[in-house]
This record gives C-alpha cells, structure tokens and sequence, in this order.
C-alpha cells in the first residue's frame, strides 16, 4: 500500500486497493464507501493504473470530512475528457464530483487560515476549493421487492444540477420528472400496486436524497 494512496477521513482511515476504497475503522476493514459509486471492473478500469508501478499517481487528501483523489490525468478510458481524480463523502457515498484542473495536479494541502484545500498544479499555479463539472451519469436502483403489493403517491428528491428521474413499478416507467438544484416533492400518478420499485437518475449533478411515500405530505420537512 502506498502512503500517498492513503488518508484518514471522519476516524477512519482510507486507503485505494485495486478493488476500490477501503475504510478501517476499529480493526475492520469495508470496502462499502466506493462499492455503492463503482463495481469492481469500474474502479479497476478507471483507477488500477495508478496503483501499478512506483510511480504513485494515485493521491489522497483530506478536507472537512471529504476525501479527494488525485490522478495524473489523460486517463486513456475517459475518452476527450482530462480525467484528474474525484470528491466524495464517505459517509454520503452518492456524493461524488469528478476534478479537472487546468495542468496536472501535483499534491493538495490544508490551509488553516482559511480552512480551504488547495490544489498544487504541475504548472506552477495552484487551484482552491474544489473545481471540475459533474459529467453526465445514469444511475438505475436494484429492484426492491416488497412482501406484498404496495403504490406511491409521492416523491421527493434533493440534488445538486440537473435529472430526469424515472419511475418502475414492475420494470414499467409509470412516471418521469425533470429536477433542478433543491428539494422538489412530485407527485406520482395513480397506478396499480405492485411489488417491485426501482428508480433511474439521469443528469449531472449530485442526488443526497431520494424518498417515495404515500402522500407529499409524509415527504415534506422530512
């Protein structure tokens, strides 16, 4: 395990396998913080040739509970996009951002005086806080199976940018709605019960959360 790989983030410590983030925390060890945002094959292919070799172009900092992950950019599997690492919340693994800077990154460090993560940059400038755009994703839910047949009425969402989110029951769309930055509570149209649900997001952005309930009611302030 290379140190520059490795972090500690809200007590735990984190550390890049070739299988993803791994947290230790009171002699156990998860790989629960990247699982929920890469399959194996995901990570291995966007991140294992940075844990190969001695080159150690795979760097992990800290800020204020978020751990960040620098590459050395140019990643040959992100097709006309300088990949240069990402930003995520161990505790919240659905908050994750991708980092592009103007030239390569170098190493990041904390300045106290104003409690803010600054970026060193092979250029010989530097970048503050945490840059880059949310590329576009499509995330689709496992199917959750209730015992018995069951119906929504309402949903909420909070997010950062913009999503489609589309709607299943029974693996068929029954509703779509177009979501912006905030909390939007929407209402889902009177379908038949069923027992499985599932959700798909479509956009660029963040999503922290996603219920459905019976009535928008039960969903608001929650």
């Amino acid at each position: 395990m290379s140190l520059h790989s490795a972090a500690r983030v809200a007590g735990a410590a984190a550390y890049a396998s070739h299988d993803g983030i791994v947290s230790v925390e009171g002699g156990t060890a998860r790989l629960d913080s990247s699982r929920g945002l890469f399959t194996r094959e995901v990570w291995r292919n966007l991140f294992s040739q940075f844990l190969t070799g001695d080159k150690e172009e795979l760097i992990f900092a800290e800020h204020d509970g978020r751990l960040t992950g620098l590459t050395s950019g140019g990643h040959p599997n992100v097709p006309d996009y300088t990949l240069h690492g990402f930003l995520l919340d161990l505790e919240e693994p659905a908050g994750l951002t991708w980092l592009a800077f103007p030239s390569r990154p170098l190493g990041a460090s904390v300045v106290r005086e104003d409690d803010t993560l600054y970026f060193g940059l092979e250029s010989g400038g530097y970048a503050a806080g945490f840059v880059g755009d949310y590329l576009p994703l499509t995330w689709h839910s496992r199917d959750y199976v209730f015992p018995r047949q069951v119906s929504f009425g309402a949903a909420v969402i909070l997010c950062e940018g913009e999503f489609i989110v589309s709607i299943y029951a029974d693996g068929k769309v029954v509703h779509t709605q177009q979501v912006v930055s905030g909390e939007t509570v929407f209402r889902l149209p009177a379908t038949l019960s069923q027992k499985r649900w599932s959700v798909k997001f479509e956009g660029a952005g963040v999503v922290t959360r996603f219920e459905m309930g019976s009535r928008p009611q039960e969903l608001q302030g929650v």
